[in-house]
């Protein structure tokens, strides 16, 4: 990076589109952090935001049914160990 260390970006924007689990681009922040990657000390990710566009999104968010660990089990803890180190390292808060 040959910019002057002085110059910033507000605001860094990655569209993703086709990406059916957006899951995978925080674990590359999360990856980069844990190995101490240069450009951590410069970036960190804020916000993510995933659009549905589903025609039976509006019918699955009004119906009573909710997600199932063994469908989703991504969504879910494992352990209240798991819950808890996430607590304690706050990421993504």
């Amino acid at each position: 990076d040959l910019r002057d260390p002085t110059d910033r970006f507000d605001h860094i924007v990655i569209e993703t589109s086709g990406v059916s689990d957006p899951k995978a681009i925080r674990g590359h922040f999360q990856d980069s952090m844990f190995y101490n990657m240069p450009l951590m000390e410069r970036v960190q990710l804020d916000t993510m935001c995933t659009v549905v566009d589903c025609t039976t999104y509006l019918d699955y968010l009004q119906s009573a049914r909710s997600t199932a660990e063994d469908d989703s089990p991504e969504l879910h803890y494992r352990n209240e160990e798991e819950r808890q180190k996430a607590r304690e390292e706050n990421w993504m808060a």
